[in-house]
């Protein structure tokens, strides 16, 4: 029963994701990456990946904590959010502090990485609320709400697109703007869903600030280390790719750009599994027969991925992005593409086995994983990024993603065996 209620719901979320996330890569961001020309876009793109690497400050594996904390210890889902109000307000302006000093120091617009890094924050906060469904298994409510960002910022940018012509400048401001008034609008829509369907607070005595800090160290951790592996590679251009770098991050971020979209759909079980995972283990249930559907589908889209890619990579390339006089070597931006593209099938498939380590309490597992899959992807740019560029960088992400993924794959079925 729980697992034809699970590929309800994840049906759902996929079909509700799937309609709106994909119109915002071809309708928006693709438009401002072509405007925009590699160099200024690899600029805005370096302001970015700075953002979203510290972003983990705003949560500190927060989110994951009192998802599992819920769940092993039956509190009431509204403690999750008195527990770590001020928590989260004290590690966003940590956040902002840190992001702004390393942005001075690497010469990146102060203007645009605090835009940046305020859309980033409002993000994190929409995910804290988005907690909530998820303890209360409302997975589609959650869906709806998590796409409401897109979905406003969406119609603004056609609407003012669609209505003026305008400069560079511009055109990155209208992102980020359109952005941000998304952002608002499903923090209050989450705030709406959770203050109308939650009871008035029970006399349960809120946590400490310090209990919950300590409680979340793991989480802090795996997490630091996981989003650190995974963007430490824009970071060192700068020291190991010859100018113009930003030209380089903006080859590469053509993939990523697309790839974070397919990671973003790919997420999506580890937010539904890692509740279902915990109260199973809890419980003493089997935990096989979801994991089994969840590993059919994303391997069933990975093998999709590869083929596309293996006969019509050049065509959606040349259709998505189009050909400029600069960009006269072709195969190395094709290469690059596909390759960061390919990176999405140990990415999707470390959200279902990561996830069940994690509902196992396997943090010092993950994070002693995360800590060699971090050192592994530094060697490997600092080796093939002088040679290679931008493609060398994929490569390395390719291969660090993929040696995480097998070793959580290793370890969650060592697990499961000895059950």
């Amino acid at each position: 029963m729980q697992l034809k209620a699970f590929i309800k719901d994840l049906a759902f979320v996929q079909v509700v994701n799937f309609l709106v996330k994909p119109l915002w890569i071809l309708a928006v961001d693709r438009v401002v990456q072509n405007q925009l020309g590699q160099e200024l876009y690899g600029q805005y793109y370096a302001a970015f990946n700075l953002a979203v690497m510290l972003i983990i400050l705003t949560d500190l594996g927060l989110n994951n904590y009192l998802t599992k904390d819920a769940v092993d210890e039956s509190k009431s889902s509204m403690s999750i959010i008195r527990n770590s109000i001020k928590i989260k307000l004290v590690l966003s302006l940590i956040y902002f502090a840190l992001i702004l000093l390393i942005g001075w120091q690497k010469d990146i617009p102060l203007g645009l990485l605090a835009w940046v890094g305020t859309n980033l924050v409002l993000l994190s906060i929409s995910q804290w609320l988005r907690v909530w469904f998820n303890v209360t298994k409302a997975f589609r409510k959650e869906s709806l709400v998590a796409v409401t960002d897109r979905l406003v910022a969406i119609l603004l940018w056609l609407g003012i697109f669609g209505a003026f012509t305008l400069e560079n400048q511009e055109l990155l401001h209208l992102l980020l703007g359109a952005q941000t008034i998304g952002f608002i609008v499903a923090i209050g829509i989450a705030l709406f869903f959770i203050f109308k369907e939650t009871a008035p607070l029970s006399s349960e005595q809120p946590t400490h600030l310090k209990q919950v800090l300590i409680s979340c160290l793991p989480f802090t951790l795996l997490a630091f280390f996981m989003a650190a592996f995974t963007r430490i590679d824009v970071e060192l251009m700068d020291y190991f790719i010859k100018a113009p770098v930003n030209y380089h991050k903006g080859v590469y971020a053509q993939g990523f750009v697309i790839l974070n979209a397919g990671n973003m759909m790919a997420a999506l079980f580890g937010t539904m599994l890692l509740p279902i995972f915990t109260k199973q283990i809890k419980s003493q249930e089997t935990v096989v027969p979801i994991m089994k559907v969840s590993t059919l589908i994303i391997g069933a889209s990975s093998l999709l991925v590869l083929l596309i890619l293996q006969f019509w990579g050049s065509e959606i390339y040349q259709i998505y992005y189009k050909s400029g006089p600069k960009e006269h070597d072709f195969n190395y931006h094709l290469k690059t593409f596909c390759t960061v593209i390919f990176v999405y099938i140990p990415m999707a498939l470390t959200y279902v086995f990561g996830t069940y380590l994690t509902a196992l309490g396997r943090f010092k597992l993950l994070v002693i994983l995360a800590v060699i899959t971090f050192v592994l992807n530094v060697c490997l740019n600092i080796y093939l990024q002088p040679i290679l560029n931008a493609y060398g960088a994929a490569i390395a992400a390719l291969i660090t993603q993929s040696f995480f993924c097998l070793a959580c794959i290793f370890y969650s079925l060592l697990a499961l065996r000895k059950k």
